[in-house]
């Protein structure tokens, strides 16, 4: 479901928190590919150690406020080559803790200090706050929550932006996972229909 959110997205003078439209826990699959994929740590503002692993990619956060006002952090890009198609395999640890939070299983409760990451796609942040957003791009923008705050919602903890050559970062929308659901069960009702005329 789309959600606005307010990220913390410090301006060029002081941090400011700007909405952002995206993806509450979403979970990002890759459609095309294999492709190469640049991954790139923004910084973070967070008490807890966090961590990003994807593939050879890790990004460790020891704690306080490292969020630049632009670009990158100094020698904070990591690149994958020959990325499949499907669910991204990447996931943050750390967390004060807590257990891992895994790209699949991004079902955080913020309200109960249940890690979550939200999802943007597109190099230029979605801040027109209508209910309509991309559900996919070369450009996906992830913010973590560790759920260390008691339900601050602010999804600064860590920010990371992975970036595609080819291909296309998706978030699958209810309505497909509706489909999905469907399409498994009629192949459910398929097998035993199968195992009874055995």
């Amino acid at each position: 479901m789309a959600l606005s959110l307010r990220p913390l997205l410090p301006s060029a003078t002081s941090p400011a928190e700007k909405p952002v439209e995206g993806w509450f826990n979403a979970n990002i699959f890759l459609s095309g590919g294999p492709t190469n994929v640049s991954v790139q740590y923004f910084g973070a503002e967070a008490g807890f150690g966090n961590v990003f692993n994807f593939g050879t990619c890790q990004y460790t956060h020891t704690g306080g406020t490292t969020i630049r006002t632009s670009g990158a952090q100094v020698g904070s890009t990591c690149n994958l080559t020959n990325v499949g198609a499907g669910l991204l395999d990447f996931s943050f640890t750390g967390l004060g803790g807590k257990a891992p939070l895994v790209n699949g299983f991004n079902f955080g409760d913020v309200s109960k200090a249940v890690p979550n990451f939200f999802v943007t796609f597109g190099d230029v942040f979605d801040t027109n706050v209508d209910g309509i957003t991309a559900s996919g791009g070369k450009v996906a923008w992830l913010f973590l929550d560790d759920g260390g705050a008691g339900g601050d919602d602010n999804h600064d903890d860590m920010v990371i932006r992975l970036s595609l050559e080819n291909g296309r970062f998706e978030v699958p929308e209810p309505g497909s996972l509706a489909l999905l659901g469907l399409g498994l069960a009629g192949l459910a009702a398929v097998a035993r229909r199968k195992q009874k005329q055995a």
